[in-house]
């Protein structure tokens, strides 16, 4: 069928790491390596982070609706066109170029299998106290002396789910979540300060199977249940790999706007440590290197990376 492979992690995203020594004649490939460093393989790009129908819309008549799947590969296209006619050239974004670039990195965070699996677990939870209530509430309703649809006086409430909504959400919820999720991260993104972070060191900055992270070093430091990173709090930090040469990096801050040249490795295998803690199974390198300090071991010769 049409489009039945579909990635989460797009594969011309992942071109930018494909090593610049694979042998003529081969299929250029990266280096994926597994969460803890142990094992690594080199793959096409267009042969992992894919999963069978992952997009697809179901529909009555057993249909597929296509339409979350082609707006991705819409975001896809912009992107790749910024990225070479901007970003490559360390142009400036036109409010409109934003606009749609933000859409591509809200969707990185919201289409991910890491994703999923959290809203998957979280609706999935909360369906069975649903189905528990709807059970409960055929028992009383079929009682004769407790007529309960007589005495009950509802208020009607747009924002409340349906017992099939959230069935919906537990077993589909990138198809009922994605775009409101998107639109909520861009509206915010529109009103941050936005950096390329730029670099000429080898093997330079890292991906993974779940790029872009959200990082807020004070979360910690609030009472439950503001101890999470969002995208409201002054210090949050929004990183995104766009290649090895160039990181995304959205912010509050004021002092981190436009282009920004480093040479520190340091600060590189920093910003790397984050993208391979917040990976789900696996980080991407443009060759066959990992670092120690990218895992959070910490050697007599580095500072504690956490």
């Amino acid at each position: 069928m049409e489009y039945k492979n579909q990635h989460w992690i797009p594969s011309s995203y992942l071109t930018e790491w494909c090593d610049p020594n694979t042998p003529e004649g081969q299929t250029p490939y990266v280096w994926i390596f597994s969460k803890d460093g142990k094992t690594s393989q080199n793959k096409a790009p267009k042969n992992i982070f894919k999963e069978s129908e992952m997009y697809t819309i179901r529909c009555s008549d057993g249909s597929r609706d296509l339409k979350l799947e082609q707006a991705l590969h819409h975001l896809e296209t912009c992107f790749a066109r910024i990225k070479r006619d901007k970003l490559s050239c360390k142009l400036v974004l036109s409010e409109a170029e934003k606009f749609l670039f933000y859409h591509f990195v809200a969707a990185m965070r919201a289409r991910t299998v890491a994703k999923r699996d959290h809203q998957k677990k979280y609706w999935g939870e909360v369906l069975p106290g649903m189905d528990s209530l709807a059970e409960q509430w055929v028992g009383v309703s079929k009682t004769p002396s407790k007529p309960i649809s007589n005495n009950l006086k509802t208020t009607p409430n747009k924002r409340a789910l349906s017992h099939e909504h959230v069935r919906k959400l537990a077993n589909q919820p990138l198809q009922q979540l994605m775009a409101p999720m998107v639109r909520s991260q861009v509206t915010h993104y529109m009103s941050m300060n936005m950096a390329i972070i730029c670099t000429k060191r080898k093997p330079g900055f890292i991906s993974s199977d779940a790029p872009l992270v959200w990082y807020d070093p004070c979360s910690t430091k609030r009472p439950f249940p503001y101890n999470s990173p969002g995208l409201i709090y002054d210090t949050i930090e929004v990183t995104l790999p766009i290649s090895p040469q160039q990181l995304l990096f959205i912010s509050r801050n004021d002092n981190l706007e436009g282009y920004i040249d480093i040479d520190d490795e340091i600060q590189i295998d920093r910003l790397n440590l984050r993208t391979c803690y917040f990976c789900k199974e696996y980080f991407v390198v443009n060759e066959n290197t990992k670092k120690d300090f990218w895992l959070g071991i910490r050697t007599s010769a580095d500072d504690n990376p956490r």
